[in-house]
Order: structure tokens, then C-alpha cells, then sequence
């Protein structure tokens, strides 16, 4: 997660790896986007009630908690022993900035993209860029200033994973709504 990344270096170097964090995970999200606008947007534009079905199951996938399509694990905390920050920070960065590469707590990605996606490229890459974007900074901005170690980290993240995720599909669904209107 971006704090692995993050946390260990400071000053410079610590803007450098964000950067690169950033960049990577913005590129990734965008390719994930211009391939769903591709593969969507030919179809004509949805109406009002494929977009109300669209978010109504994505609702109730969420309340019934059925878990969302995903590789159900983080990405491999090994990466942060084995490479440099640089390195681990651009990895880190290009996982997360596929959604379902990790672990997705909300269907709501999901319908973003397809709604993004059905309304074209440019629609697409804009919605799937601000969830990662939104997701590293609430992730970020969520330890920020942390002295917290192991597992009193581990356990606060844990505790932000949820509200990382609706923040991040709420911003998801806000681009993607703004752009219907």
C-alpha cells in the first residue's frame, strides 16, 4: 500500500516516491479507463434508467456484501525488502492504479467504470484516473505524521481500507455523473 511506500523515506526523496507512485499508478488507471471507453463507447450513451440500474446493483452488492471482482490481497509487502523505494513506489503505484489488482471493498469501481466507460475513452480515463488518485491521497493522508509501527499501522489501515474505498468510488461516480449532466 502507499504507506509501505511512504512511510520509510523522508524529505526529497520521500516527494520523489510519491511522485513516482502517483505517475505509475495514473498511467495504469488511464490504460484501464481508454480500454473500457474503447470497448464501451462505441455503444450508444446509456439512458437514465441503465445508469439507475447500473448504480442500484452496485448499491446492493454493497449492502448484501457481496464481495467485489478482485485479487482479494495488497500489493506484496515483500517488494518494499526486495527493490529501492523508487522501484517499489512505481510497482505499488501501477497495481493500484488497476483497482481490482487489489482489494476492492465496494462494487462501486466496478459500476464507475462501466458508466465511465459507456460514455467513451476521454470519460473513461478521467473517472479511473480521479479513483486512484483520491485513493493514494486519502491513503496517504491517512498516516501522514503516523509514529504508529507493525501491527498498530497495520490496524489502522485496515480500519481506513473501507472509507478509502467509498471516498475513492463516491469520486468515481461524482466525474462520471458530472459528465452525464
Amino acid at each position: 500500500m502507499a504507506e509501505t511506500v511512504t512511510l520509510p523515506v523522508r524529505g526529497r526523496r520521500r516527494i520523489q516516491v510519491l511522485t513516482v507512485l502517483t505517475l505509475a499508478g495514473s498511467a495504469t488507471a488511464a490504460a484501464t479507463g481508454l480500454l473500457a471507453g474503447l470497448l464501451l463507447g462505441p455503444l450508444p450513451d446509456p439512458s437514465t434508467a441503465v445508469v439507475a440500474v447500473v448504480v442500484a446493483a452496485s448499491g446492493l452488492g454493497d449492502l448484501a456484501r457481496v464481495h467485489p471482482l478482485d485479487v482479494g490481497r495488497q500489493v506484496p509487502l515483500e517488494w518494499g525488502r526486495w527493490f529501492s523505494a523508487t522501484t517499489t513506489a512505481l510497482l505499488y503505484g501501477a497495481r493500484l492504479g488497476v483497482g481490482p489488482l487489489t482489494v476492492l471493498t465496494s462494487w462501486t469501481w466496478w459500476a464507475g467504470l462501466l458508466l465511465a466507460g459507456l460514455h467513451g475513452p476521454l470519460v473513461a480515463v478521467i473517472a479511473t484516473v480521479v479513483f486512484h488518485l483520491v485513493r493514494v491521497a486519502v491513503m496517504v493522508l491517512g498516516v501522514a505524521g503516523s509514529s504508529r509501527s507493525g501491527p498498530r499501522r497495520a490496524a489502522l489501515i485496515a480500519r481506513l481500507d473501507r472509507p478509502v474505498t467509498v471516498l475513492a468510488s463516491a469520486a468515481t461516480l461524482a466525474v462520471a455523473g458530472a459528465v452525464l449532466a
